[in-house]
């Protein structure tokens, strides 16, 4: 258990620090690979009428909360817990996990900040978006993360709904394969149904793959939520790094309750930890 919720708040806000890190300094020496060959440019029609597609499977509602089966995955290890997830569009994500009915940690990201709460170590991190250099040099931020929560394509940097013109799509048999353009440090490759636009994936890796890191996203068991397809089960990893870890959501009772604070307040007993000493006691 231990660390158990400070490793969750890496999972999903620093999923990008190696990669991030080997891209702005023009990644690990390794031999040179010849540029791939050139592609015919995607037509605009075809991005038009996908990013459309898309965006029509998003949630008009301000609130989204739901009962949740929480199963965190790293060093070999598997913890799994129940909880509550609680999303105001815009404010405030909210993962509260329990244990034998006790709240054992929470995490609650806002625009400005991110917050966890380790509650079994009497311990916590709040650390502004801003102190985070490699965040805002690749676009990962509050908004990005509501998108990953809320099923919802999103362009790294940007908030709102996304406009065609923003990304690059091709067609396959693997259905739509959805890319923001102008992102020269990491890629971002969306996957949606050709047939209603629903979003399968997520995959984010350095742009130039001189880093095997790679994080992603998986939304399956869909489920209709005020007339949208929306995922009971949300997956996200990362893969070919030394913290190797996933992070599964089961949720159920999805519902639009907006009773809830939007704001923990945390106890003054509580000690404050720094997500770096985190990150490097996580490694050890």
């Amino acid at each position: 258990m231990k660390h158990l919720f400070l490793l969750s708040l890496l999972l999903l806000t620093l999923s990008s620090c190696r990669t991030a890190r080997h891209a702005a300094s023009g990644g690990s020496a390794r031999p040179a690979t010849s540029a791939p060959s050139a592609t015919p440019e995607p037509s605009a029609a075809l991005a038009k009428a996908s990013v459309a597609k898309v965006n029509a499977q998003r949630l008009n509602q301000q609130h989204v909360t739901a009962r949740v089966q929480v199963a965190l995955t790293a060093k070999g290890k598997e913890v799994s817990a129940s909880g509550q997830l609680r999303m105001k569009r815009d404010d405030v994500i909210q993962l509260s996990v329990t244990l034998l009915g006790f709240e054992v940690g929470r995490m609650e990201f806002t625009p400005t900040d991110v917050l966890v709460i380790d509650r079994v170590h009497k311990q916590y991190v709040r650390a502004a978006y801003s102190d985070i250099p490699f965040l805002a040099s690749t676009g990962i931020d509050f908004y990005a993360l509501q998108s990953l929560f809320w099923h919802e394509l999103f362009v790294p940097g940007k908030r709102g709904v996304p406009e065609a013109g923003s990304f690059a799509v091709t067609q396959s048999a693997e259905g739509l394969t959805l890319t923001p353009q102008h992102t020269p440090l990491l890629t971002y490759t969306f996957v949606a149904s050709a047939d209603n636009g629903v979003l399968q994936s997520l995959r984010v890796q350095d742009a130039r793959h001189a880093d095997p890191t790679q994080f992603a996203c998986t939304y399956a068991n869909f489920t209709t939520l005020s007339g949208k397809a929306f995922p009971a089960t949300i997956e996200m990893g990362i893969t070919g790094s030394q913290a190797d870890a996933s992070l599964r959501l089961q949720l159920s009772r999805l519902n639009h309750d907006a009773s809830w604070n939007t704001r923990t307040t945390v106890s003054q007993k509580y000690t404050r930890r720094n997500a770096d000493e985190v990150f490097k006691a996580l490694l050890q």
